[in-house]
């Protein structure tokens, strides 16, 4: 096998191919005066050299010295040093983790009059230029010369929007949802997918009022009429929104869907205080209170309610509450500023519970229970789910993957296969909540209305049921710090479950006549929604000629527990770009600014269009902390690439 000779010292570039070196008197013949220099390093013989050069093969040594130690470092067998062969041997001049790589290649030196020659053929690291070539060698083709779209054309173009940027983020003008502008000109996340109040809402279904509990301090914070009957009104619902408001439903004669404000109540009368409540001592006369917000009336025997957050049709961010009429067997849609009945209805109900899922799908019960009945919130279009045979129904709720569970004799359904799971146990409850794992909290301890032993942390993967020895109320909520809340039926206490020890905490504010099984957090409606804030836009490609996108940079602040991620669609004009299928680019973290859209589109078979619409997504998981996108930019090239 050759062998293949390193030297250890770099050559000059037209060093390649000269076949032999060395020098003597007859080199200077014909060019009296100059200097015969066949290594171009300045040495060799004549009266215009720098000296004499005792090796003409290897620019970088001259002296008879560094002669003598370089062939000994080689053993003799390198361009220049003494040779008795009649073999030529392979050679490379350049250092040994080069060879091979990128242009890099060995070359071949031939013994001639004792000494070998130069090292001819080889090819040496030089300097990088743009030409799909790796020409130092180093690994990574045109590295540091291309343009600013990643190729060799330097007819290129960079759009970007944002802070820093010609065009500013216009969240009303490109539609977006969930974001606001921040002062720095970036986006984030604004109120109606953030948490700003750690409360829980409880129906003192006895006293006609609902109670207010912060669930960091565990005292209770206030407490608010519910109607004008009293005990009569018999409150029992509640849904909450990301601000922490809450709306509660009357199961009495008159039927009432009631707000109250969690907090930045206003000043009504106008006289310097918010006058409002601050507890059980303190309960102001029904719609006195300044923190009320409005109440109307649905139909005798209110019951199921959720919040719903969503794009109206004019592209502007709407908040409504769907309340259930239990006489009546409807849904009603209430716009949750003011109140009011937007007119739009879900027939043929039966909403003893309601909870909201991903995509806007609405789920309770039909046909006295022995449906679930889900909702397209958008169109109104219904979809019917018998329930297993032997199943009862009771209290409803969505976990973070969109599937349903159903108090009562539990279950649970997945809409995306079609088909129901029930607990390894036999689990009976009224209420039933999921945390952030997708775990279900349900039972009574005692037996409660079911005769039944609990209550059960029912396991998200396996269905295995743990018992929760001391907690255990009728309705069951997750805090948006982990912990579950359960209330006993038509009790006076509270009790708290540590997620990881099971440890219970109990609380008593006192409560009066308790009763209630909803989302009294508003916990679920963000975990089962996963609540993010989103922006569209679309960039122009070429004024002529075809266009290459080519990668998405961003600027992003991203504290922990919050994320961007980036989808791109592209076709030639907005008829096509609507229906275009959409495709993921990356989230961040873990992905790293810039992201190559030219290669997401090749992976997907995707033609390059001439607009290139961009959703940016902005999450928030702890719900507290939020990311911030401060720019994002697209780089493109048009006719003539070259690659």
């Amino acid at each position: 096998m050759a062998r293949i000779i390193f030297a250890g010292l770099l050559f000059s570039g037209f060093g390649c191919g000269v076949a032999t070196g060395g020098g003597g008197d007859d080199d200077d013949e014909g060019f009296p005066g100059a200097c015969s220099d066949v290594d171009g390093d300045g040495y060799g013989i004549g009266e215009g050299c720098q000296g004499d050069d005792c090796n003409e093969s290897v620019p970088a040594i001259h002296a008879q010295a560094e002669c003598d130690a370089y062939c000994e470092e080689h053993a003799n067998v390198a361009p220049g040093c003494a040779c008795d062969s009649n073999e030529p041997e392979r050679c490379y001049g350049g250092d040994a983790g080069t060879l091979g790589v990128g242009r890099c290649a060995p070359g071949t030196m031939v013994c001639e009059d004792g000494t070998w020659g130069l090292c001819d053929g080889q090819v040496l690291p030089g300097e990088e230029a743009c030409n799909e070539t790796d020409d130092d060698c180093d690994g990574t083709v045109d590295d540091g010369v291309q343009s600013a779209c990643g190729d060799c054309n330097f007819d290129c173009e960079e759009n970007c929007i944002g802070a820093g940027c010609d065009e500013a983020w216009d969240p009303e003008g490109d539609g977006s949802t969930g974001v606001k502008v921040t002062p720095e000109g970036g986006i984030t996340l604004d109120e109606s997918a953030m948490v700003t109040n750690h409360v829980i809402w409880i129906a003192n279904s006895a006293e006609g009022t609902v109670t207010k509990i912060d669930t960091r301090t565990r005292l209770e914070t206030g407490r608010y009429r519910t109607g004008w009957s009293g005990g009569g009104d018999s409150p029992s619902r509640t849904t909450v929104n990301p601000h922490g408001d809450v709306v509660v439903a009357n199961r009495g004669a008159g039927g009432e869907a009631t707000k109250y404000l969690a907090s930045d109540c206003a000043d009504r009368d106008g006289d310097g205080l918010v006058e409002t409540s601050t507890g059980a001592a303190d309960v102001h006369a029904f719609q006195s209170d300044e923190c009320w917000a409005w109440t109307t009336a649905v139909g005798a025997g209110a019951r199921g309610e959720a919040f719903e957050v969503r794009e109206g049709l004019d592209g502007v961010v709407e908040e409504v509450v769907w309340v259930g009429d239990y006489s009546h067997y409807d849904i009603h849609e209430l716009d949750s500023e003011t109140g009011v009945a937007t007119g739009r209805v879900i027939p043929n109900a039966s909403p003893y519970g309601v909870a909201l899922g991903p995509d806007h799908m609405l789920w309770t019960f039909s046909n006295a229970g022995a449906q679930l009945l889900g909702v397209d919130t958008d169109t109104l279009e219904a979809t019917l789910v018998p329930l297993l045979a032997g199943e009862s129904w009771y209290g409803i709720t969505v976990d973070p993957e969109g599937r349903v569970w159903i108090g009562g004799s539990t279950a649970r359904y997945d809409p995306s296969d079609g088909t129901w799971e029930t607990p390894v146990a036999d689990v009976y409850g009224g209420g039933i909540a999921c945390d952030a794992a997708g775990n279900a909290y349900v039972g009574e301890f005692g037996g409660g209305l079911f005769g039944r032993a609990g209550p059960w942390r029912i396991d998200a993967e396996t269905m295995e049921a743990t018992s929760i020895p001391g907690a255990g109320g009728h309705g069951w909520a997750i805090d948006f710090d982990g912990f579950a809340w359960s209330v006993e039926f038509a009790g006076s206490r509270a009790f708290v479950v540590d997620p990881v020890s099971l440890e219970v905490e109990t609380i008593t504010p006192p409560l009066v006549g308790a009763y209630t099984y909803s989302d009294m957090t508003g916990f679920q409606l963000i975990n089962a929604i996963n609540p993010a804030g989103t922006y569209p836009h679309v960039f122009d490609g070429c004024a002529e000629g075809d266009v290459r996108w080519v990668d998405l940079a961003f600027d992003a602040v991203l504290p922990e527990e919050t994320t961007v991620s980036f989808r791109v669609k592209t076709a030639d004009d907005l008829v096509a770009l609507a229906i275009a299928p959409v495709i993921d680019l990356g989230t961040a973290p873990p992905v790293e600014s810039p992201l190559s859209i030219a290669d997401a589109l090749t992976a997907a078979g995707v033609t390059p269009g001439n607009l290139l619409h961009v959703e940016a997504v902005l999450r928030s998981f702890d719900r507290e902390m939020a990311p911030t996108l401060n720019s994002m930019s697209v780089t493109k090239s048009c006719e003539g690439v070259l690659n």
